[in-house]
């Protein structure tokens, strides 16, 4: 929950009053609003953003439930954040705006749409995809969702411009359920058995606690510095509190020599709280480490809690139509790319394991491919390979390479798999051999 100090500036006029909380336009945005409670009676707003949470860690968006947009607390109050649906002369956006009664007076027949929506939704927070809120977007950043319909994961933004008839503004790649859920299923079943399982847990753990010790020295030695110059700070002050009527203009001078201490003591303050946020961020890569070493993975129907527990991000890059590279981040911090390659000659989809430790996708060079003039683009290379290679392949295989030469370095050394195999329907072609004619 976002922290504020002062939420005075976002708040715009009162649009409604309640026995806990008050709800205000959002000063910047009329199509937004911020429902506000005291600490003391907070209730009912707690049990609400826990809520708006839990369908957006799960990826559930509802067309009939105003969007949320986050929650924040101060000293005093908790609030969040959310659409709002206002007419212009109460200062909305809207011409008209009917309650949900005499909506439905007004349009009997949209009530059967409503009760189809809400079956849908409560199919698909039964029915969950095992990866949902799981896949990032590398085109805007928004979560990937699944499309019931079809079992298609694709961008938000992309079904949002479908619906709305625009011109699609997300160029991310989408694939279909069943062929991404078993293949992240099979790797974290294999890292269990070898880099999470309890054996390897403490190897895992011992890099991040030297970080720890050697961020906790830092730390010391910028509060040590950042305590003596406040020390001398108060002291020059003080003496300031002295001089102030008698001698104004050592004063002025001395004040300029306090504001200087006073700012860089501010600086090294900025240091300590960097510092700090990066021990966090470590100390959750430890807990998340101790937390999944011990859970069990042979209960199939527990799939979906166990890939949300140790399943940081997954993000899916396609590098030509049939070849994409997923990279998997785990919770613990280790990063695994998976290559996809759909066999059209073979008639198969094959995959393939390797972590970031020996075969590294260069993500950076991929986000700004399609900026890139083509004759460019065709010497990047999809891939970095390591030296050490971690007994993957032979030692003098290391550089860089494209996706084709890292999948035929793959298959030389037995390391990819197939998903599934198909026969060719060739009585397809003849009809539509036939049609064109």
């Amino acid at each position: 929950m976002l922290f504020l100090k002062d939420i005075s500036s976002l708040i715009g006029k009162e649009i409604g009053c309640g026995s806990e909380r008050k709800c205000y336009i959002k000063a910047l945005d009329p199509c937004r609003c911020l429902k506000i409670s005291k600490r003391q009676n907070s209730d009912q707003t707690i049990r609400e953003i826990k809520y708006f949470e839990f369908l957006q860690k799960r990826g559930i968006e509802a067309s009939f439930i105003p969007k949320f947009y986050g929650a924040f607390e101060t000293d005093d109050c908790i609030g969040y954040e959310q659409e709002c649906f206002l007419i212009k002369e109460n200062g909305g956006i809207y011409d008209d705006v009917l309650p949900f009664d005499r909506y439905i007076l007004s349009k009997p027949n949209e009530i059967e749409k409503i009760k189809i929506e809400l079956m849908a939704l409560k199919s698909e927070m039964v029915n969950k995809p095992l990866l949902r809120a799981l896949i990032f977007c590398t085109d805007c950043g928004r979560r990937y969702i699944c499309n019931s319909g079809r079992s298609i994961y694709a961008c938000q933004t992309r079904f949002d411009n479908i619906r709305a008839n625009y011109v699609a503004d997300c160029h991310s790649a989408g694939i279909s359920a069943t062929n991404i859920e078993p293949i992240i299923w099979n790797l974290v079943e294999r890292l269990f058995k070898s880099t999470i399982a309890s054996s390897k847990a403490q190897e895992r753990i011992e890099p991040y606690q030297e970080q720890l010790s050697k961020l906790s020295e830092s730390k010391n030695n910028f509060e040590m510095q950042r305590d003596k110059i406040n020390k001398d700070a108060a002291k020059l002050f003080d003496t300031l509190l002295l001089i102030r009527d008698t001698n104004p203009t050592v004063f002025t001078s001395k004040m300029e020599d306090f504001n200087k201490m006073s700012t860089e003591a501010n600086d090294y303050q900025k240091e300590i709280d960097i510092i700090e946020s990066k021990k966090q961020a470590i100390q959750r890569r430890i807990k998340a480490i101790e937390e999944i070493k011990d859970i069990d993975i042979t209960d199939e129907s527990e799939k979906y809690d166990i890939l949300h527990k140790v399943i940081e991000a997954i993000k899916i890059y396609s590098v030509k139509t049939n070849q994409k590279v997923f990279t998997v981040l785990f919770a613990s911090g280790l990063e695994y790319n998976v290559l996809y390659n759909v066999n059209k000659p073979k008639f198969r989809i094959e995959y393939a394991f390797a972590s970031d430790e020996t075969i590294t996708f260069n993500k950076k060079d991929k986000l700004l491919i399609n900026k890139l003039y083509s004759s460019v683009r065709d010497i990047l290379p999809d891939f970095s390979i390591t030296a050490g290679n971690n007994d993957m392949f032979d030692n003098d295989v290391c550089g860089d390479y494209s996706f084709q030469e890292v999948w035929d370095l793959l298959e030389k050394y037995n390391k990819t798999e197939v998903l599934r195999e198909w026969k060719p329907d060739y009585t397809k072609r003849t009809i539509n051999r036939r049609s064109k004619k």
